[in-house]
């Protein structure tokens, strides 16, 4: 398994380094996968510690890729990096949820508790945001 990272140039707008990425595995087990804003290490139901700070890492297998995927969901939930800006009609922002499903694995089981969990916030965000828009329309 290897990750390469070459820089291959700058973004013509914003000056910002771009990268290409090339992934090589023989086994055909590895896969990568994108972290976005999510920072620090990642601990997976078996014990295995992912590094999260760089834009790509490698995962040993899809099984993998998607628990660390879950865990940065968790944080970026947590964070609320993703949070979206309330508009200029309420200025409530929106929160943004993780929904955990089948995908996410062994250290996120997709339980119905779980997924009651998101509804009802999911629910209570939709309610918020329609009762302010009514509010701002008065």
């Amino acid at each position: 398994m290897s990750l390469t990272r070459t820089l291959k140039g700058k973004h013509p707008t914003s000056g910002l380094p771009l990268y290409h990425y090339d992934h090589t595995d023989e086994t055909g087990e590895s896969c990568v996968l994108f972290t976005g804003l999510a920072t620090g290490d990642v601990t997976l139901a078996d014990g295995t510690v992912y590094g999260v700070d760089a834009e790509v890492i490698e995962c040993k297998n899809l099984a993998h890729a998607h628990e660390v995927a879950h865990h940065i969901g968790v944080q970026l939930e947590q964070t609320g990096q993703l949070d979206v800006p309330g508009d200029e009609n309420d200025g409530v922002p929106i929160p943004f949820l993780h929904g955990p499903c089948p995908h996410c694995g062994a250290g996120a089981p997709y339980v119905p508790a779980e997924v009651q969990r998101f509804a009802t916030r999911a629910e209570e965000v939709a309610h918020r945001t329609v009762e302010n828009k009514r509010g701002s329309k008065r």
